[in-house]
């Protein structure tokens, strides 16, 4: 009989553990100086490679000098310098969408539009997997208006499922074919998808406390804000290529990564994510392919256990940023909850 307990952030992947490096003294002292270069390392537990996710410039505000999220492979005792990049992650260039997307995207009323590009190698023509959203007739217009009322009603939605003990929320987004695979034309929400980036948060409550002092009895405010605390996250991709699909998934698992606040770095607010964070309801996520299930405990391990990324997929990988006794991708039978599964909306 025995137990294991990860209190640090774990990585599986093409079968193997990595655990998350701290920054040294050294490192510590060379992202503080230089917050432009951001880099963290996860070491396999066999302690004979790691994985080094890296960017070499994320600071200018003009998105054309920015730098691509990469992802190296080391061996143990070899020089990062020499080992070729394995993947990265990519936006999309100015006006890889069309002109009128990049000037006035009101007037592309039809068809997707490429947020994320996922290539596999040094090559950044060598696409693996997209991520995309829908556009309608004034989307942009529709987006701006019902934005703030989106925010609004989603942490009302957490609030209230906090209160009714279901804290737990399963964000799952579609990763889709290069444009070779899926032209633009098309609606994604008919479309099928190569892959998921799947995570589990579970909402928590700021209380305030007081002090009735006409009574003497100390009580409080339950309730003073939520936010949501990420638990676990996974990327799968199959193409059919194994070398490809795990190159490319070590790539987009960087942006669940940055979503989960792994990229610990001196200046932690130099790594903005490459794409924000979806939460499921359609007037935030602007036509991006997004379910989200909220539930209980059970709910979540259920919904996050369907077609969770195994240990052992070459396409697959799984990671858990707090602490838990059960490993990544380990889930009760998966069962249909009907209610509790959402698309774009708020429930």
């Amino acid at each position: 009989m025995s137990i294991n307990v990860t209190s640090s952030e774990t990585l599986n992947f093409d079968g193997k553990s990595h655990t998350i490096r701290g920054l040294n003294c050294s490192d510590f002292c060379y992202q503080y100086w230089l917050p432009c270069y951001p880099w963290v390392d996860y070491q396999a537990d066999s302690a004979n490679e790691r994985l080094q996710y890296f960017s070499d410039c994320v600071c200018l505000p003009i998105c054309c000098f920015n730098k691509d999220w990469q992802v190296r492979r080391i061996p143990e005792g070899v020089d990062r310098e020499t080992v070729p990049v394995m993947s990265g992650v990519q936006g999309a260039s100015c006006c890889e969408n069309g002109c009128l997307y990049r000037i006035c995207p009101m007037l592309t009323c039809g068809g997707n539009a490429v947020t994320q590009k996922i290539y596999a190698g040094e090559n950044d023509s060598n696409v693996i997997a997209t991520m995309r959203h829908d556009m309608w007739p004034c989307w942009a217009l529709g987006l701006g208006i019902t934005f703030s009322w989106g925010i609004m009603g989603i942490c009302c939605c957490d609030v209230w499922n906090w209160c009714c003990n279901t804290p737990y929320v399963v964000t799952t987004e579609n990763l889709y074919p290069p444009e070779a695979g899926l032209g633009k034309d098309v609606k994604i929400a008919d479309s099928q998808p190569i892959g998921k980036i799947k995570t589990a948060e579970m909402i928590e409550c700021v209380s305030c406390p007081l002090m009735c002092w006409c009574c003497c009895c100390p009580c409080f405010a339950p309730i003073c804000y939520t936010y949501r605390k990420m638990i676990k996250y996974g990327v799968t991709i199959d193409t059919g290529s194994p070398d490809a699909d795990k190159a490319a998934t070590a790539a987009a698992a960087l942006i669940a990564m940055i979503w989960a606040g792994a990229i610990r770095t001196p200046c932690s607010c130099c790594v903005m994510p490459p794409v924000s964070k979806p939460c499921g309801h359609c007037s935030v996520d602007g036509g991006r392919a997004v379910t989200a299930t909220r539930g209980t405990i059970e709910d979540m391990m259920r919904a996050y256990g369907e077609d969770a990324p195994p240990l052992v997929a070459p396409g697959a990988i799984a990671a858990q940023v707090e602490m838990s006794n059960m490993p990544p991708g380990t889930a009760v039978p998966a069962t249909k909850t009907g209610d509790d599964d959402q698309r774009g909306i708020c429930a």
